[in-house]
């Protein structure tokens, strides 16, 4: 039986959230960097060290007993080779912000681009580029890193405000002066950062599952930091991407996807894989991490609120991301904000509800320009 579809609302009880007392005392912990900065740094070898010990475990049973055989669910398909399939749209190449970027593009009509979160690619929105292409030009993009797009070296090429300018430049490359941006995880937290830059340029914003980095920092609880843990372990040279695909990825995204159970995970696991197989670019995913911290970025003048429309989709059980330390206050800085959420949903609502999100989005943009 379908589920049904949640009513996005400006009052949803997320965006007015009251944290505890000991929660709000950490915050005001945390909101001062010097604390905040030590915090961090002793999270990392915590969570480096836990890793390793697993990643350890794990060597030492398949010397035991042998790697487990690689399930068809994983084998993984060659990235050129599914370039050369059509039937979603046509694969280009752009060269914008000093990278060649890879994209999907289909339909004709307002822009709609699509960005893509940590560990995915481009075809986690092959349901929405099937309707939406009937309306827009739907653009589906391999960010810096991922897939066929270049994957730059250092960790300052993958600063926040690089890949905001990739976006910007990307826009401009395909004739559009407005278009509507959709991102989910990664992705999200780049849409957000890129709506407080270049609001103007924008029709509407839809963001699935994804961290707004001031407010993140902002509501920050010990809970979400134990969620993060994954973040402090990325900071660790080579350990993460080691780990990661020493056995072919196959455990990593076994992991990642652990929990979400639908006919469209096991294909997508295969795209994704391959994605993140192709050399280079698990390193290049994970590099987005360790910028966060470890690089610097351009000056770019930031808008401190925003009035573009704005939808949120969260699904309910991310084990990643708290819906309430993500959401609380920012109908402050997003005056337009609905905020729709599904119970039941993980981290990864497209694979999980992609019917869902289709209508949602639908009427996101029948409302704000769209068609």
């Amino acid at each position: 039986m379908p589920k049904p579809i949640p009513t996005p609302t400006r009052t949803h009880p997320a965006l007015t959230h009251r944290f505890s007392i000991p929660n709000r005392l950490f915050q005001s912990i945390y909101s001062i960097s010097i604390f905040r900065a030590v915090i961090n740094l002793t999270l990392v070898p915590v969570f480096s060290f836990r890793t390793l010990l697993g990643g350890l475990a794990l060597g030492v049973r398949d010397v035991i007993l042998g790697k487990p055989e690689v399930g068809r669910e994983v084998q993984g398909v060659g990235m050129r080779e599914l370039c050369e399939d059509e039937s979603y749209g046509k694969h280009e190449l752009a060269t914008v912000n000093n990278v060649t970027l890879h994209y999907v593009t289909k339909g004709t009509g307002p822009l709609l681009l699509f960005l893509h979160g940590f560990p995915e690619c481009w075809y986690m929105w092959t349901p929405l580029l099937s309707h939406f292409t009937a309306t827009h030009t739907c653009v589906a993009l391999d960010m810096r890193g991922y897939g066929l797009s270049d994957k730059p070296a250092g960790i300052s090429p993958y600063h926040i405000t690089e890949l905001v300018t990739d976006v910007r430049e990307l826009v401009k490359h395909l004739g559009h002066d407005k278009f509507h941006l959709v991102a989910h995880d990664w992705g999200g937290a780049i849409a957000w950062e890129y709506a407080h830059i270049h609001p103007d340029t924008l029709s509407s914003l839809t963001i699935l599952n994804a961290p707004h980095f001031r407010t993140f920092n902002a509501n920050m609880t010990p809970h979400q930091l134990w969620m993060s843990w994954y973040m402090f372990l990325h900071q660790i040279p080579a350990i993460p991407e080691w780990l990661y695909t020493r056995d072919g990825g196959d455990r990593f995204f076994d992991g990642a996807f652990e929990g979400v159970q639908t006919e469209r995970v096991g294909e997508n696991k295969v795209v994704y894989r391959a994605a993140l197989m192709v050399p280079g670019a698990m390193r290049a995913a994970v590099t987005y991490y360790r910028a966060i911290y470890a690089a610097r970025g351009r000056d770019l003048k930031w808008r401190e609120v925003v009035e573009v429309p704005t939808l949120v989709v969260w699904g309910e059980k991310d084990p990643a991301l708290d819906m309430e330390v993500n959401l609380a206050g920012l109908q402050n800085r997003f005056p337009n904000i609905e905020v729709a959420s599904i119970p039941g949903c993980g981290h990864f609502v497209v694979d999980e509800q992609p019917e869902i999100v289709t209508a949602l989005l639908d009427e996101h943009l029948k409302k704000n320009g769209g068609k």
